[in-house]
């Protein structure tokens, strides 16, 4: 008999390429007088949120009951066909004979579920805030303010819990047969195989996530102030009169967190009886008494792979800052006060969190023996097959593997996007 359980799947697969333009401001100004006051600010906000929720309770049972056995040939008579020649038995020698077939089963019981694929790459083909300011010929006192900033929060967040049971419970029979009290010929009993074969498997919460900040094209005018997704500032201010101020900033916040939690209870039970004995040939007169028994054998597999996370965060390359600021002055009058700073803040975080609760539990019985041979008269031979078990039970689970770098270094140490 064979006996199939199918899969439960729950995948889901989340690839995210954010395309965005960047937030830019340019200001220019040209022949001013005095007390020129220039206030230029570039905000560019970026807040990406992915989350999954999965929750699969899975329940499996299978009971298979396969019997060919449980035979009778009792008080049989064989006639000679030659009355004079007792020697020369009837129906052509015949005799008294019980031959069954195989007794087996075949059980799968697989889950594949909670698996979540996260890609997300930002910004596509564009740089951060950006701010391009242009100062030219101006009086006495003037007050030059600028400002570029970007910020960029990526949350991902996995959960994924799984309530797995399999019970499976095999009985195959090819014996307990019985040819006792039979004359003339040859009496025998010849039984068939019986056998189990479970496979258990579950493969469940994994989650894979990439994400990348990637350089992109240059946003402001001067490829010195960056170009890499961060905030660019680029200040150029020429012939001015005296007591200048000028605060030039760029200031970049990278937030990146992964949390992935994983929760599986999961509970095997496999039990399997498998006979090809207990067979009784007795008491017959005449011939070859004999019993011969096929196999008796059980093979059970259970196999765990869960609670698995892979994550790797990417942020720009190494030959290339995240945001910059770049201040030009020419040709300035006294007491000039100038201020130019460039920041990057970058926090990154991932949290896995495992729980695995696991119960595997095996019972086999497999007999090929308790076979009766007694009170015949002429020849008795009795031969049983092998009995056996063989059992395997692997469990896979709880593994992280986080890696945090450039885009070059990730794909140069590692092959991480066989995951994807």
């Amino acid at each position: 008999m064979r006996k199939l359980i199918s899969t439960i799947s729950i995948t889901a697969l989340v690839l995210s390429q954010v395309v965005m333009a960047s937030a830019q401001t340019t200001a220019i100004v040209t022949n001013s007088g005095d007390h020129l006051d220039v206030d230029a600010t570039s905000t560019q906000n970026t807040n990406v949120l992915v989350t999954n929720n999965n929750f699969a309770d899975v329940t499996q049972t299978s009971k298979s009951v396969n019997d060919t056995g449980h035979n009778t040939a009792n008080g049989n008579i064989t006639v000679p066909l030659n009355p004079c020649n007792p020697c020369q038995q009837g129906g052509g020698g015949a005799g008294t004979t019980i031959q069954t077939g195989n007794a087996t089963s075949l059980v799968n019981q697989g889950v594949t579920a909670n698996s979540n694929n996260t890609g997300i790459s930002l910004p596509s083909g564009t740089n951060g805030a950006a701010n391009y300011t242009n100062v030219v010929n101006t009086g006495k006192y003037a007050d030059i303010d600028t400002k570029a900033t970007t910020n960029t929060n990526v949350l991902v967040t996995n959960n994924n819990t799984a309530l797995v049971a399999q019970d499976s419970f095999s009985k195959n029979n090819s014996g307990y047969n019985t040819a006792n009290k039979n004359i003339g010929g040859g009496v025998g009993i010849m039984t068939g195989n019986a056998g189990s074969v479970t496979n258990q498997n579950v493969n469940v919460n994994s989650n894979a996530t990439l994400v990348v900040v990637q350089p992109g094209t240059p946003s402001a005018p001067c490829g010195a102030c960056g170009g890499t997704g961060g905030a660019g500032n680029s200040t150029f201010v020429t012939n001015t009169g005296s007591h200048l101020d000028v605060d030039t900033k760029a200031t970049t916040n990278m937030n990146v967190e992964v949390v992935n939690s994983n929760l599986l209870v999961a509970s095997q039970k496999s039990g399997s009886f498998n006979n090809s004995g207990h067979n009784n040939v007795s008491s017959n007169v005449g011939g070859v008494a004999g019993v011969l028994t096929g196999d008796a054998m059980s093979l059970t597999n259970q196999d765990v792979a869960a609670n698995r996370n892979q994550t790797a965060i990417v942020l720009g390359e190494s030959a290339m800052p995240l945001g910059g600021a770049f201040l030009d002055l020419l040709n300035t009058g006294s007491h000039a006060d100038l201020d130019v700073t460039a920041k990057t803040n970058t926090n990154l975080a991932t949290i896995n969190d495992n729980t695995l609760l696991l119960g595997q539990t095996q019972w086999n019985h497999s007999s090929s023996g308790y076979n009766y041979s007694s009170w015949n008269v002429g020849s008795s031979v009795t031969a049983t097959g092998g009995a056996g078990s063989g059992t395997n039970q692997n469990t896979l689970s709880n593994s992280n593997n986080t890696i945090f770098g450039d885009l070059l270094g990730l794909l140069g140490g590692w092959s991480w996007m066989g995951w994807l």
